[in-house]
């Protein structure tokens, strides 16, 4: 009864569109333009970020904001140099060890080392 019930109303609301001169589509909410979402916008110096240029001009403002200022590293000179240590070998079985239970398929890391490389 409910199945019948919903194919009767479909049928209705198509009907009533094609007598209206609209397309089948119409009758579909999908088809339609979406509305906005409700949240509110980012805002960069007093100004919403609509477009994705924008939002990429205000991070790169904001994160590389101090790439081009000098920097002082005379504090370094005031700590004391550590003697050099020695690199402590690492056998193939260390590293067989170590890869052993990893994926294969797994996408590279930070160090974009592939898997045929390993």
């Amino acid at each position: 009864a409910v199945r019948r019930a919903k194919a009767d109303y479909y049928e209705e609301r198509i009907a009533a569109a094609c007598e209206k001169g609209k397309r089948v589509w119409d009758v579909v909410a999908w088809t339609k333009p979406r509305s906005l979402p409700t949240y509110k916008s980012l805002i960069h110096n007093g100004q919403p970020l609509v477009e994705l240029q924008d939002l990429w001009r205000a991070a790169n403002a904001t994160y590389n904001a101090a790439a081009n200022r000098p920097v002082d590293m005379s504090f370094l000179d005031d700590m004391p140099t550590l003697e050099e240590r020695d690199w402590l070998p690492i056998s193939t079985q260390e590293l067989r060890d170590a890869v052993a239970n990893v994926s294969g398929r797994s996408a590279p890391g930070a160090d974009h080392m592939r898997w045929p490389y390993v």
